[in-house]
């Protein structure tokens, strides 16, 4: 009987193992998603700022590095739920990644001292 047992809790421990691996390798999935989505609009938005554009033309340094802070600073900005969600929802992922990149600009401007 104690080997049953035995064995029956570690068939358990192996399902929720793997079933905790799961669900980390959804977050990292959704993280990256969200990152590269957010990098991207980081760009697009610089693009279409006339001014921005003008200041930062033919500085791909600066702009990689810009948006490069922002999109690491995007997760300051959102919650645990908005992280999953868009991982499912392609449409949420864009809202979301421009209203979080938005408010990550200018504590990436700070940072980089591009204001005082």
């Amino acid at each position: 009987m104690n080997i049953r047992k035995v064995a029956l809790f570690v068939v358990m421990v192996s399902i929720l193992s793997a079933c905790a691996d799961k669900n980390k390798l959804a977050q990292e999935t959704a993280r990256t998603l969200f990152k590269e989505t957010a990098n991207e609009e980081c760009k697009n938005q610089i693009k279409k700022n006339t001014i921005v554009a003008i200041l930062l033309a033919n500085k791909e340094k600066e702009v990689n590095e810009m948006c490069g802070c922002v999109s690491d600073d995007v997760f300051n900005h959102v919650s645990a739920d908005e992280i999953l969600t868009v991982a499912t929802d392609k449409e949420a992922r864009k809202k979301i990644a421009v209203r979080a990149a938005g408010q990550s600009v200018m504590v990436c401007a700070k940072k980089l001292k591009y204001f005082k």
